[in-house]
């Protein structure tokens, strides 16, 4: 059934000091009525104890793979974890989030299985998590899709509209491994905003994608992960890694999915300077120095779409005597961003 894999879904999970959050994680999959599965962890160099607390889990399944590499960033760990990968099936986990319940794994591949589509994209819950246990659960699910979408199969493109471009979280999908290799769709070898090139190209190249409706998957948000700080380092990586991204244009053949993918990066352009102009002196003048000499003021400038991309390039290219208008400005987007983008938590 499986055309020679050894197992029917491989779970590819990167780990960096993730000693509070791991054993949560692990056992979260261990206790999963669906057993023809296998985790391959990749620890991308950590210096706590999450070393032996993997070799520990290793020790009392086999199914469990421990790959360790020097530190490289989330990308390269996946790559790692797809290219070792022996399951039919890739699903994504990161180390401190977890399953809402043991039947996860088998409900969703049985409706992939059942459903014959490139993709299927479940639901999930996203909470914070301050370090004294006490979570603060999201209201809505982490996808504003609904049953109006579920059991409806579309081309990928669509579901990045219909989510203004959140579809990227790894954790709450389902898909082929050589539909990954065939295309080959790999991460960004950065750091942070690696999510983005991966599940945008995946996403161009579905042709049947297919909402499942069913809420199996927390993430947990946490103001120390590289992925949801919003550190120098972390916006320098998305700025740097922009290019990249707004490549994956040129693969797209109609003009309105090019329309939709366009619109996404601009809105992420205008994103990124949000980010990078609410610091202080230095880091606002070294971040927006990098956003300069990536082009993206350029970018937004050549093709603006609408009323929003049009306001962002005339105030990103406002001359430097009035930098107390980009100030303010920044400062209101914030506040507007804050509430849809988990990059200001």
């Amino acid at each position: 059934m499986f055309r020679g894999y050894k197992y029917g879904v491989s779970i590819v999970m990167p780990v960096y000091n993730s000693e509070n959050y791991i054993s949560e994680c692990l056992d979260s999959i261990l206790s999963q009525t669906f057993s023809d599965l296998e985790i391959i962890i990749v620890d991308d160099g950590s210096t706590d104890n999450t070393a032996k607390i993997l070799e520990e889990y290793q020790h009392t399944d086999e199914r469990i793979q421990v790959i360790w590499q020097q530190n490289s960033g989330p990308g390269a760990a996946r790559n790692l974890g797809i290219i070792n990968a022996n399951g039919y099936a890739i699903m994504f986990m990161d180390s401190d989030d977890f399953y809402s319940g043991v039947d996860v794994i088998e409900t969703v591949f049985n409706k992939w299985i059942e459903s014959n589509v490139d993709v299927l994209v479940f639901n999930g819950k996203a909470f914070t998590d301050n370090g004294t246990g006490y979570y603060k659960w999201a209201k809505n699910n982490y996808y504003h899709l609904d049953k109006t979408n579920g059991e409806r199969v579309e081309k990928g493109v669509y579901f990045i509209e219909q989510t203004n471009g959140q579809i990227q979280q790894p954790g709450m999908k389902i898909c082929e491994k050589q539909f990954i290799i065939e295309n080959e769709i790999f991460f960004q070898n950065s750091k942070c905003g690696v999510d983005l090139l991966f599940f945008y190209h995946l996403f161009i190249k579905a042709e049947r994608v297919l909402y499942f409706d069913f809420t199996g998957y927390y993430r947990r948000y946490r103001a120390d992960s590289i992925v949801t700080g919003a550190s120098i380092n972390n916006v320098l990586s998305r700025i740097q890694s922009f290019r990249e991204l707004y490549a994956l244009i040129d693969i797209i053949h109609d003009e309105r999915s090019v329309e939709i993918i366009k619109k996404q990066f601009l809105y992420y352009i205008c994103l990124l300077w949000t980010m990078a102009f609410n610091r202080q002196q230095e880091d606002r003048n070294s971040l927006m120095e990098a956003f300069d000499k990536a082009g993206l003021a350029e970018v937004l400038k050549l093709n603006k779409m609408d009323f929003v991309t049009r306001v962002f390039s005339v105030i990103i290219n406002t001359p430097k005597q009035f930098i107390f208008i980009k100030i303010a400005f920044a400062r209101i987007i914030r506040i507007v961003f804050k509430k849809k983008s988990n990059l200001f938590v």
